[in-house]
């Protein structure tokens, strides 16, 4: 019985572990969104490929309804687009400075120097799926 609980125990921390190895959305702090999305105090967008990022906090039932979309739209465009998501309850100065008063809130990072993009509130898949492919990228890409 106790081995039998052992067992099982392990492997439900190793498919756990496998899981968030494998999760379509990374979450990020303050340093890392300045570092390689967005540095707020130079005004430098400097994201490597192009990325999606996610505003929300946990008690934010809104940002818990989008989680899913973003999260399969993840799947769907990886390898072309990096999907991220920023806790603004654990990362408070950023959210202040960057004037965050509404959650959830999608921000679309171009890689090409163009102006970011956002998106207010739990929005359609299909809308945010439109919104990438006709604000992030490539026109060859996205036909």
């Amino acid at each position: 019985m106790i081995k039998r609980f052992f067992t099982a125990l392990s492997l439900t921390c190793i498919l756990a572990m496998s899981a968030e190895a494998q999760e379509p959305v990374k979450a990020i702090g303050q340093e890392e969104f300045m570092k390689e999305i967005f540095n707020y105090r130079s005004d430098t967008v400097q994201p490597v490929r192009p990325t999606l990022v996610d505003f929300w906090a946990p008690w934010c039932a809104p940002c818990l309804r989008l989680s899913p979309i973003i999260d399969s739209l993840a799947v769907k465009y990886k390898g072309q687009v990096d999907f991220r998501k920023l806790n603004i309850d654990e990362n408070k100065e950023l959210a202040r400075d960057l004037g965050i008063n509404s959650i959830p809130l999608v921000v679309l990072f171009p890689n090409d120097g163009r102006p970011m993009r956002g998106m207010m509130g739990v929005q359609p898949a299909e809308f945010i799926d439109q919104s990438i492919k006709e604000y992030l990228l490539p026109k060859s890409t996205s036909e």
